[in-house]
């Protein structure tokens, strides 16, 4: 499993980005993901995953694309490093690769019965979600391997671009900041008196006070107690 360096650079200091191996890591609705390596001028290189889109992209939705990068950045959200780059003329997305082989080793959030710890992580990723404007919503979050901290980590921004989703006011973020909440309801192992400390948690992690007042008008209406 290799991650791409911290010092990750602009795509004008790509000395060369290429595929390596046909047999794709996965595909989704907005494009498929193959290995590869990049390497930047003046460095080494080293393994990346590369997201080929299914219908090419414009330098405006690629500058979108990046724009939703930057600002998951500033709010600290927790994410894989990742970036837009251009393979042979076309935009692509480069990012953090977890596999072995050609099998990626990444898992959809809570597959497994969730613990303390990773819903902590889950709840403050989708709180900084919403402190950068966007909606905690879509397979946007995944579930790395042990080995990586945090193990929640923003993979895929395809439903946080605004080519997605628009631009939304706070009602709307609200909205969708309750919803991400119940993800794990589901789970017996977790007492009320739990689940009400997860909902204060999650509700200290936003900062617009009136994103945090609605979400909290809709889960005291499902039973929770502050």
């Amino acid at each position: 499993m290799v991650a791409i360096r911290k010092d990750l650079k602009g795509p004008e200091e790509v000395e060369w980005l290429k595929i390596t191996h046909s047999k794709a890591l996965g595909s989704g609705e907005f494009g498929t993901v193959f290995p590869g390596k990049i390497k930047f001028i003046g460095g080494k290189s080293f393994k990346v995953a590369i997201k080929v889109f299914h219908g090419p992209l414009s330098d405006s939705h690629a500058h979108k694309y990046q724009t939703t990068i930057d600002d998951l950045r500033k709010a600290d959200v927790p994410m894989v490093r990742m970036g837009m780059y251009k393979l042979k003329d076309r935009w692509v997305q480069v990012f953090d690769k977890y596999s072995r082989g050609n099998k990626s080793v990444i898992t959809p959030v809570f597959q497994s019965l969730p613990s303390v710890p990773l819903i902590k992580q889950y709840l403050i990723a989708c709180a900084r979600i919403v402190n950068a404007g966007k909606p905690p919503i879509g397979d946007a979050l995944s579930e790395l391997p042990p080995r990586i901290s945090p193990r929640i980590k923003v993979r895929d921004i395809d439903s946080l671009t605004p080519m997605a989703t628009g631009r939304m006011d706070e009602f709307e973020l609200a909205h969708h900041a309750y919803l991400a909440f119940p993800v794990f309801q589901s789970s017996d192992n977790l007492s009320q008196s739990q689940m009400n400390d997860f909902v204060n948690f999650y509700l200290g992690q936003i900062k617009s006070d009136l994103i945090r007042s609605e979400v909290k008008k809709r889960l005291e209406r499902k039973g929770f107690t502050f």
